[in-house]
């Protein structure tokens, strides 16, 4: 067996083994569907359109079809159940890991698209949101997907690539428009493959033709020359004025914004900013440092994007999950980086050997296995504590079907109790994801009082 046969097999069975493991890792930490966000919504858009009815532009949820077609799809195929809500978080965020391993094999070896697959996976945010239908989970598909296919356009210069690459940014774009803050890294990434402005205009302008359909289809349908950004901004009156309230008194505030997120976080993009530093202006590779200009972009705009400058105004809210789309990014570095200095200080490479290296290999080792063992011990831990969701849910479909035969109304009420009050509102995620809203003879009402809130789902014989 040659080099390459071998390389190839070691890579298959990596392959193999995560595919099965972050399978069976993410069933067992999957957690309660959420009703209480923007999670519903998406669902029943989609429920909307597979039913055939009326589809209004109510609020920004509603136009984000980059979440909302790959929903549509899943009950399409596997109906509306509770259960499949699972289906397509599990299957985007899956798909991107998978994507991560591919890029990480591409960039530099099996192991480190391994590892960085694996911290992709067990990443707490990674289960909280890649769980649900959110967009931070759904992001990380597009944006994996457009990366791998500018790194795999970079090798080959076939142009299908760059056309797949700039459909996914779109798709991107579509499930929340903040992640056009890729979109500068992304063009520098094309340029610096090319060397050309013209191929930077070529890509934008695939984009370009997308929004210009876009803008069409929202002046038809809602009057509005800006298209989907014109429809928003008139629909999110509160989230404007709470960020015309938000003000920070010095520039160095918009720094002091990532002391507020957990050590985890701290620790893989202080990582992700010293390798990626390391990769552009020391020892500098292009497709790695790929990597490095894509996650930037959008920290960077996240961080400096600013409304005015007198008094200092954030654009943007600061909402540590929106992070989650650099995690890709972040683990492929850390990770290549991690297997490049255990291979030197295993002496698997002599050529780069170097002594002040091995201490950045330990170093980076140790960051690195404190990350994974902080995500994993709190993903693992005290996650079921009301038992697992899908034995939940069977359990709720059981008793709704035997209160509904019977004529007895389901009543569900959020308690101080935190067990007991914890496993009502669960109930309630469940009734409200079954859709029963959309049978004219049922309906959940909710009744606010003094004490409580009551939520009552009233049965047919009301």
């Amino acid at each position: 067996m040659n080099k390459t046969d071998a390389a190839d097999k070691k890579f298959q069975t990596l392959l193999f083994i995560f595919l099965i493991a972050g399978a069976i890792f993410k069933i067992a930490t999957a957690i309660m569907i959420a009703t209480n966000g923007d999670n519903i919504h998406y669902w029943h858009a989609a429920m909307t359109l597979l039913k055939g009815g009326e589809y209004i532009f109510t609020d920004h949820q509603v136009m984000r079809y980059g979440i909302i077609i790959p929903v549509y799809i899943t009950q399409l195929v596997f109906g509306t159940s509770p259960l499949v809500y699972y289906v397509s978080p599990f299957l985007m965020s899956m798909g991107a890991a998978v994507l991560v391993f591919f890029t990480g094999k591409r960039l530099h070896s099996a192991e480190a698209g391994f590892l960085a697959a694996l911290l992709v996976v067990v990443f707490p945010e990674s289960i909280h949101k890649a769980g649900q239908i959110m967009p931070d989970s759904f992001s990380l598909l597009y944006v994996m997907a457009a990366f791998y296919a500018l790194l795999v356009f970079n090798d080959t210069m076939k142009s299908r690539y760059f056309l797949v690459s700039s459909l996914c940014l779109f798709g991107l774009y579509q499930t929340n428009i903040m992640y056009a803050l890729f979109f500068p890294g992304f063009a520098l990434i094309v340029f610096m493959i090319r060397k050309k402005f013209k191929h930077v205009m070529l890509y934008f302008g695939i984009l370009g033709a997308l929004f210009l359909v876009e803008f069409v289809f929202y002046y038809i349908e809602e009057g509005s020359l800006l298209g989907q950004v014109g429809v928003i901004g008139l629909d999110l009156p509160s989230h404007s004025i709470a960020m015309e309230g938000y003000v920070l008194s010095h520039a160095w505030e918009l720094f002091k914004r990532f002391t507020t997120i957990r050590p985890h976080w701290q620790i893989l993009l202080g990582l992700y900013m010293v390798i990626g530093c390391y990769t552009l202006f020391i020892r500098y590779n292009k497709r790695r440092a790929f990597v490095f200009i894509a996650g930037l972009s959008f920290l960077m705009g996240i961080t400096f994007a600013v409304k005015s400058l007198d008094p200092l105004r954030p654009m943007l809210q600061f909402c540590p999950r929106h992070l989650l789309s650099v995690l890709p990014f972040a683990a492929l570095l850390t990770a290549m980086a991690v297997v490049t200095c255990a291979r030197m200080v295993a002496h698997k490479d002599a050529s780069n050997n170097e002594g002040s290296l091995k201490s950045i290999a330990a170093c980076a080792v140790l960051a690195v296995l404190v990350i994974i063992a902080s995500c994993i011990v709190p993903a693992v831990t005290g996650i079921q504590k009301h038992g697992h969701p899908f034995k939940m849910i069977l359990q709720y479909q059981d008793m709704v079907k035997r209160a509904e035969d019977s004529g007895v109304p389901i009543v569900v009420v959020n308690t101080t109790d935190a067990a007991r009050g914890k496993s009502l509102r669960l109930l309630y995620d469940y009734l409200s994801l079954s859709g029963e809203y959309m049978d004219p003879n049922k309906k959940i009402e909710r009744l606010n009082t003094t004490q409580k809130e009551l939520y009552r789902l009233l049965s047919a014989v009301f």
